[in-house]
C-alpha cells in the first residue's frame, strides 16, 4: 500500500463489565514500525449501545481508570496514537463525552501520544448545538478528527442512495469547519465499500449488502451494465432488473476517489483515510494513492 502512513487496528476495547481489554500484537507493531508506519490503536466499546456508552461515561471513577490504563498500555506497547471510535453517544451525554475526551487528551499529551477521533456527520444539524459531539471542544483537544464520509444512505435507510458522494462530502466538510473543527486537523475518511440496493415490485428494499467497490465494479462490468456518470455525485450510477427485483448501484471508482481527494487541498485538510483496508486490495489502493 503505497503512501500508507498510519494504520489503526482495533487493539483496545471496553468489555461488558467496563474493563479494558488489550490485544498488544507486538509482531504487528514491529512490522509496521519497520515499514515507518505509525500505529494509532483503535479504541472501541464492544457492546456500544447508547445505554452502555452512557453507563460508562457517567461513571467518573471508571472513566478515569480506563484513561490511565489506555495511557499505560500505549506506552508499554509503543503505540504512536489512540484512535477513539465511540459513535453511539446520546445527545444528553454530550458534556460527559467532552469531559472524557479532555481528560484522555491531557494525559496522552504528557508523552506526545496522538489522539484522533472518528466523527460521523452531525445528524442534528443546528450548527452542532444539540449533537452528541461538541465540535469546538473536540477540535481543540484532539490532534486529528477523522470525518467519517459515510454513510450518506444507511443500511436501514428506506430510500436507496449513495454511501458517499462529492456534493455530500463538501457539504459536511464545510459544516465541520464552520462548527469548530480546524481544517488542518481534519482527515477525510472515505468508504472502500458501496451498497447493491435491491427492491421488490412494490419498491420496498429487501436487501442492500455493503460490498467492496472493487467487487461491485467487477460485477457490473462483467454483466455489461450501463454505467452513467453523475458529476455532482462524483460517481457512476446503474439500475437494472433481474430475478423480479430492481437493482440500484451508486458506484465510486478510482476516478471518484481522486475527485474526493481533491477536497483535501481545496479545504486545507490534513489528509485522507480509508475504511477499511480489509475491503481494498493493494492494487486498487495504489491506483488511487
Amino acid at each position: 500500500y503505497h503512501n500508507l502512513k498510519v494504520v489503526s487496528p482495533a487493539l483496545v476495547s471496553i468489555d461488558n463489565q467496563y474493563n479494558l481489554q488489550v490485544n498488544s500484537n507486538p509482531s504487528l507493531i514491529n512490522t509496521m514500525h519497520t515499514q515507518d508506519k505509525k500505529i494509532w490503536a483503535r479504541f472501541i466499546i464492544n457492546n456500544d449501545t447508547k445505554s452502555n456508552v452512557h453507563t460508562f461515561l457517567s461513571n467518573p471513577s471508571k472513566t478515569q481508570e480506563i484513561i490511565k490504563k489506555i495511557y499505560q498500555v500505549s506506552l508499554n506497547n509503543q503505540w504512536d496514537g489512540i484512535n477513539l471510535d465511540i459513535e453511539n453517544v446520546r445527545s444528553q451525554d454530550r458534556d460527559l463525552f467532552s469531559q472524557f475526551v479532555k481528560s484522555l487528551s491531557n494525559l496522552l499529551n504528557q508523552s506526545k501520544i496522538v489522539l484522533s477521533i472518528d466523527l460521523p456527520p452531525d445528524s442534528k444539524g443546528s450548527n452542532n448545538k444539540y449533537g452528541p459531539f461538541d465540535h469546538k471542544i473536540i477540535g481543540n483537544y484532539c490532534d486529528y478528527i477523522i470525518f467519517m464520509g459515510y454513510d450518506q444512505h444507511w443500511s436501514t435507510d428506506p430510500v436507496p442512495g449513495p454511501v458517499t458522494s462529492l456534493s455530500w462530502l463538501k457539504e459536511n466538510v464545510q459544516e465541520f469547519t464552520k462548527t469548530g473543527i480546524p481544517p488542518q486537523k481534519m482527515i477525510l475518511g472515505l468508504p472502500a465499500y458501496t451498497r447493491v440496493w435491491q427492491q421488490d415490485n412494490s419498491g420496498k428494499i429487501v436487501k442492500n449488502p455493503a460490498t467492496s467497490v472493487q467487487y461491485v465494479e467487477d460485477l457490473v462490468t462483467q454483466n455489461h451494465r450501463n454505467l452513467n456518470w453523475n458529476s455532482a455525485l462524483g460517481e457512476y450510477y446503474t439500475s437494472y432488473t433481474a430475478n423480479n427485483r430492481v437493482y440500484q448501484v451508486w458506484l465510486p471508482t478510482v476516478t471518484s476517489f481522486k475527485e474526493y481527494l481533491d477536497l483535501i487541498p481545496q479545504y486545507h485538510l490534513a489528509g485522507s483515510a480509508i475504511w477499511s483496508l480489509d475491503l481494498m486490495s493493494a492494487s486498487y489502493w495504489n491506483q488511487i494513492f
